[in-house]
């Protein structure tokens, strides 16, 4: 299979020279010691009649969790991996240098992943009343004030309150919402299923939602008669996606026209409701809106799309689904489709 013996140790070296200036806080035995184990296991993979790459992202995955998920060194160590083995194996076993590579690649992106989400989920835990209890004394106040508790006040003043409360709110949903999709990133949100009128529900956050669109001349049009009377699943959780949905239609359109409708359908095979958002606002690139076809969203997310991210997140939770199209200044529709019995769907 190759031209010259495959050498463990000389792989293990190339290994260390390679991340050795990356890892010096670390007991350097050690490392060789594990880099001679990795090695072994590398050099079994690549004689094997057959090539699987999940036992080479498993050792991308240990490299990454016992050394350093720092960039540069997972570059190094993918770089001196492939240089090695590619010189000592025949030119017609290139594919298995690349698939072993790509898997080792896949390891190390998979642990530098469920790091980042770790540290972000321990720094959101330990802010969360921190960024909170200041917001809900600015929206507490400026509510007293404008009641006239503390006393008359000008109508420029009341104007002015009127904004600073309005921002709080916005800024504290915000920030409700980035801790939300943490949670159910951590596995740390439930569902609460229980019987709920679905139409109710619908008009209700329809309802909560109508100063924002008549905050930026927009109309809102209502169809969700269709909508069962009766529904099996988390009423709380589908509040909260018909108002994400709606929020951000209403925030990315001025003076245009917003329409949700809700008829029954099936998913699965199962009895299912069909709830659609349509705007005519900014709409979306390309590349927004396949971000949201994969639960593994990468990149920085721009404000509105968290909306879009909260909403996916829980129709999963209830078993469903999101789809969205989008044409850039064209608008968006979002179709979120839901069992009627999550306990049956489950």
């Amino acid at each position: 299979m190759s031209s010259q013996p495959l050498d463990q140790q000389t792989l293990a070296t190339r290994w260390y020279g390679a991340v050795a200036p990356l890892v010096l806080e670390q007991n350097v035995t050690d490392v060789r010691t594990k880099l001679k184990a990795w090695s072994a296991r590398l050099i079994e993979l690549m004689q094997a009649e057959t090539l699987n790459a999940d036992p080479a992202r498993s050792i991308g995955v240990a490299i990454a969790r016992d050394l350093s998920a720092k960039p540069k060194m997972l570059s190094r160590t993918q770089q001196a991996v492939g240089s090695y083995l590619a010189e000592l194996v025949d030119p017609d076993q290139s594919d298995r240098v690349f698939a072993l590579v790509a898997g080792l690649a896949s390891g190390f992106l998979e642990e530098k992943e469920a790091q980042i989400r770790e540290i972000r989920g321990e720094f959101l835990s330990k802010t969360s009343h921190d960024m909170r209890s200041p917001l809900n004394g600015i929206i507490g106040f400026s509510r007293v004030i404008l009641k006239g508790i503390d006393g008359p006040t000008t109508d420029l003043q009341e104007q002015d309150l009127n904004t600073i409360f309005e921002s709080g709110k916005k800024l504290l949903d915000f920030i409700n919402t980035v801790f939300n999709i943490e949670k159910i990133e951590a596995g740390r949100i439930d569902r609460e299923v229980k019987s709920f009128n679905a139409r109710k529900v619908v008009l209700g956050a329809v309802d909560e939602i109508r100063p924002m669109v008549k905050e930026n001349e927009n109309t809102l049009a209502a169809n969700v008669d269709s909508l069962p009377d009766e529904m099996n699943s988390d009423p709380e959780k589908m509040r909260i996606v018909v108002s994400s949905l709606l929020a951000r239609a209403a925030r990315f359109t001025k003076g245009g026209a917003i329409a949700i409708q809700g008829s029954r359908t099936e998913l699965d095979g199962q009895p299912a409701l069909e709830i659609v958002v349509e705007d005519t606002g900014l709409g979306m690139t390309p590349t927004q809106v396949a971000r949201f076809r994969d639960i593994r969203t990468q990149g920085p997310l721009q404000y509105g799309e968290i909306d879009l991210m909260l909403a996916q997140r829980y129709c999963q939770l209830m078993n469903g689904e999101m789809n969205l199209e989008s044409s850039v200044n064209q608008g968006t529709k979002a179709i979120v489709l839901l069992p009627l019995d999550l306990e049956v769907s489950s």
